[in-house]
């Protein structure tokens, strides 16, 4: 629903999963807590906590084609 910046530095236990045809998936936990909404009434982010997430490298993420 919405797109939050973390910095890599943010994340922890990093494993390798995986390698495709765009980049290489890891597993990772982030130790803080994602925005899952906006609470019109108090005028804040409403955040939930879930370590686990899968995080994705992307080869040449440089070069990348409007196609991708």
């Amino acid at each position: 629903k919405y797109l939050e910046w973390i910095p890599f530095e943010k994340f922890q236990n990093i494993t390798y999963i995986a390698e495709g045809g765009f980049g290489k998936i890891y597993s990772v936990e982030w130790p803080e807590e994602y925005i899952y909404f906006w609470n019109i009434e108090n005028q804040n982010w409403y955040r939930f906590k879930d370590n686990k997430y899968a995080l994705k490298s992307l080869n040449n993420s440089s070069d990348i084609c409007s196609d991708f």
